[in-house]
């Protein structure tokens, strides 16, 4: 059985109101489009971003032009804390926005400040990477032991996100979901079209959609559809 992740969501949450009102005036919010880039590998990043619509996937590149898919960030949550925290403000990957995005960015100078003028917000801050480690850190042991349908399933599960006709939806592509798994397209295909004729998914251009998700969620949880 999978481990449900927790969802760590944003630290900012966390503040007292008026810290967190002070925090989101300081972010200049952005619209990106389907594929544009928050930060390119191999130069400075800009800050951290807390993510309004859409989501941001992190990608590492070899030199053949390989990729892999290390994380995808959604709605509610931040991204770029831990290498500020530590210093490292020159990462090898790049953020890249999946579908049409909205961001916030605060520079990392302010958050710097911030975490200097209220303390406090260090040990928010350890909570949230905790977590984060922690869900990391099962989601490897489940990845290497778990079967690939319930992989595959889970995955639709953690990154799946209402659109605005309140329908479940993952806008990655089969090689996307390939990648992430380390398997072949065509494996990945060949559950997707089975899937498809149970009803647990229906197939667009680009996405998926999930019309039952209590039932993708029994899958991903015990290997059989809800009902």
């Amino acid at each position: 059985m999978y481990r449900i992740r927790p969802d760590p969501g944003s630290w900012i949450d966390e503040l007292d109101s008026e810290l967190a009102g002070w925090v989101r005036g300081r972010m200049r919010r952005r619209m990106y489009q389907d594929g544009e880039v928050l930060n390119p590998a191999w130069q400075p990043i800009k800050g951290i971003y807390e993510i309004y619509q859409g989501a941001v996937k992190i990608v590492a590149s070899s030199s053949d032009g390989r990729e892999l898919i290390l994380n995808v960030i959604g709605k509610g949550h931040t991204l770029n804390e831990t290498p500020i925290i530590a210093d490292r403000d020159i990462l090898g990957t790049t953020a890249v926005c999946v579908g049409e995005t909205e961001v916030g960015l605060l520079p990392s100078d302010d958050f710097r400040q911030l975490c200097l003028d209220h303390p406090t917000i260090n040990a928010h801050l350890a909570r949230r990477l905790a977590m984060r480690n922690v869900a990391n850190y099962n989601q490897l042991i489940d990845s290497a032991l778990q079967r690939l349908d319930l992989r595959l399933a889970f995955l639709i599960y953690t990154y799946a996100r209402e659109d605005e006709a309140g329908i479940n939806c993952l806008h990655f592509t089969q090689d996307d979901l390939a990648n992430m798994s380390g398997v072949s397209r065509q494996s990945i295909n060949r559950i997707i079209r089975s899937w498809e004729d149970e009803g647990l998914i229906e197939l667009g251009y680009g996405l998926l959609k999930i019309p039952d998700f209590a039932a993708l969620l029994e899958f991903a949880q015990n290997g059989k559809p809800a009902g």
